[in-house]
């Protein structure tokens, strides 16, 4: 049988009987029984009616109260509000990857290689001239490990003042892109954008100019936002940066790069 919430007496030192409710484990009148805990008042006066805040728990859930549990359970109902209330909101209350979380700016940063050579319209940025030793910025987009998210707009400044209205394209990856080639190479064709799961792009335009740098900011090429899965494993994607114009670079010229994120 089932187990029951039933009342059983216990007598008190001078001998009297005290009602006490206990869970019948069995279900049936041999036990074993397990004594319920007491919720008290704050000023402890008295216990408090756990039946009476159960039912205004339920009326405060509203249309979720479908979903809340009845009968001698009553002692899970706290826990059982806040999963009804989650399943209210997102529609699934245990998956925490339904519903958009707090807001974060997440950043990186590139250095490109000291030298001046000219850039032609599609080609890489990137910290070294050698293909093997290209690294991709990291973001750690995601609230926790292999949890989603979406990015809603990127911010891009540049050391640079000469670049102001020269535009770069942000490109986003799920997992760590390679390249064929290095700074100043030809990004189409180049990068294994498939197999590192290419999640959209940001074209940036330097619009704004400062005695000591440019900036500008983006929005996706499609759509409001760009939702990503981190790198398995990890809270990360990554960025790799186009030129969308002839564009002369300073030496060491630097990239700063920052995402406006919604994590889930």
């Amino acid at each position: 049988m089932a187990a029951t919430l039933v009342t059983k007496y216990i007598k008190d030192a001078i001998g009297g009987l005290m009602p006490r409710r206990v869970v019948n484990t069995s279900g049936t009148d041999d036990g074993p029984f397990i004594a319920l805990q007491i919720i008290a008042r704050p000023d402890g006066s008295a216990a408090v009616d756990l039946e009476a805040l159960n039912a205004a728990l339920v009326e405060a859930v509203g249309d979720a109260a479908a979903v809340l549990p009845t009968g001698a359970a009553t002692q899970t109902t706290l826990a059982a509000v806040l999963a009804a209330l989650q399943a209210q909101k997102t529609g699934a209350p245990a998956d925490p990857q339904v519903s958009v979380g707090p807001a974060k700016i997440v950043t990186a940063t590139l250095t490109r290689p000291a030298d001046t050579a000219v850039y032609a319209t599609g080609d890489l940025i990137a910290n070294s001239t050698t293909a093997g030793s290209v690294a991709p910025m990291a973001l750690a987009v995601a609230r926790t490990n292999d949890v989603t998210g979406m990015v809603r707009k990127v911010r891009l400044a540049t050391s640079n003042a000469a670049w102001a209205n020269n535009t770069v394209r942000v490109h986003l990856f799920r997992s760590v892109p390679t390249s064929a080639v290095g700074d100043n190479g030809a990004f189409s064709g180049a990068v294994n954008g498939i197999a590192s799961v290419h999640l959209g792009y940001f074209d940036v335009t330097f619009d704004v100019a400062f005695s000591d740098g440019a900036k500008g900011e983006g929005a996706p090429n499609a759509g409001s936002e760009i939702n990503f899965e981190p790198a398995a494993g990890t809270a990360n994607i990554y960025a790799l940066l186009e030129v969308r114009g002839a564009y002369t670079p300073a030496s060491g010229q630097t990239f700063a790069l920052a995402l406006e994120v919604l994590q889930n």
